[in-house]
């Protein structure tokens, strides 16, 4: 049965921006923490209500056969790459892609799939149009590990922002979208992601419980034109 569009309205929480910032980064310590330290030094705050819009049969999904949904690797990942926004897929049947590792063009991209049987009935992931959040609403914060200080981009609240999820996502169903661009042409440095708590849900509604694939692409000139 097909699933029904439904935007939500709700509040998002965001990072606060303080003045000590300028002189000390923003960080959160993922690992144990040190006697005496704080786990982070800044604070997350519920922003005004906005809009999650539905992407479910919008201009934002695709819906590929099983047999031709990698048929085209190259073509698939350009199309991904060069646009700002996310695409969700359906009747998933993965086969084997090259990447070549080249000193140009690095990303991030993150792929979400249910592992249940049961379709998302709360708290989904809301995934933002990062092309809609400007590089200065956006904050670099360490995540300070026992051996490894990695960094994240943490929005700060816009009123530009547009955010979407997938209703009632399925098992066969995956939200693959991009977390990291190092091209300086690129729409979209990121896509801002969370989890929201969703309206008229079931008070036993099935919450989300994905598996989240992460992988690492390095483009050839020719193939992403940078």
């Amino acid at each position: 049965m097909a699933q029904p569009t439904v935007d939500q309205r709700v509040r998002l929480n965001y990072i606060q921006w303080k003045e000590e910032f300028k002189a000390e980064k923003p960080y959160e310590v993922i690992s144990e923490i040190p006697e005496g330290n704080k786990r982070r030094n800044f604070s997350l705050e519920a922003g005004p209500e906005e809009v999650i819009q539905d992407m479910r049969g919008s201009h934002l999904t695709q819906t590929p056969s099983r047999a031709t949904i990698f048929h085209q690797s190259e073509v698939f990942f350009k199309k991904l790459i060069q646009e700002p926004r996310f695409i969700y897929l359906t009747g998933v049947s993965v086969d084997p892609i090259s990447i070549y590792a080249f000193d140009a063009r690095s990303l991030f991209l993150s792929l979400f799939m249910q592992f249940t049987m049961h379709t998302i009935e709360d708290f989904p992931l809301a995934v933002c149009d990062g092309s809609t959040v400007p590089s200065e609403k956006l904050l670099a914060v360490d995540h300070v590990r026992k051996y490894h200080i990695g960094e994240s981009l943490y929005p700060l609240y816009c009123e530009t922002s547009r955010w979407y999820y997938l209703n009632g996502q399925g098992r066969d169903e995956v939200l693959l979208f991009k977390t990291f661009d190092s091209s300086t042409k690129a729409a979209a440095k990121c896509c801002p992601h969370t989890s929201f708590h969703q309206q008229q849900s079931a008070p036993l509604g099935h919450s989300r419980e994905t598996i989240e694939v992460r992988a690492l692409v390095f483009s050839r000139n020719r193939m992403f034109g940078d």
